[in-house]
């Protein structure tokens, strides 16, 4: 199953908006690992390991807007969900398709 002809261009302006929200959570994770210094000795461990949320939020809105732009292209959802970055994002969105979770998908979260 795939998106009707006429949801192809909504699916391909969210991946656009998908992406900057993901360059503006790139700002917000730059600000943050430059406060992150200035924490407290005692809490600047637990500060980073924190802040670390955040590349991952960010890679998952990367993930996200390739998902959307393969729908927008017309790729059916079984497809549009195969080999992403992040493992555990692809099959928790297989949940959702009529085929079995994909099993290429090998990424690895990448911290910063």
């Amino acid at each position: 199953m795939s998106a009707p002809p006429d949801h192809h261009a909504l699916l391909g302006d969210l991946a656009e908006e998908m992406a900057r929200a993901r360059q503006e959570v790139q700002r917000v994770e730059a600000l943050v690992a430059r406060l992150a210094c200035h924490a407290p000795a005692a809490e600047r461990a637990r500060t980073v390991v924190e802040a670390q949320g955040l590349d991952a939020l960010s890679q998952t809105l990367d993930a996200l807007a390739t998902v959307l732009a393969r729908l927008g292209q017309g790729v059916p959802p079984k497809d549009a969900i195969m080999n992403l970055p992040l493992a555990d994002l692809a099959a928790r969105l297989g949940e959702g398709t009529a085929e079995p979770r994909p099993t290429r998908a090998t990424g690895e979260l990448q911290l910063f």
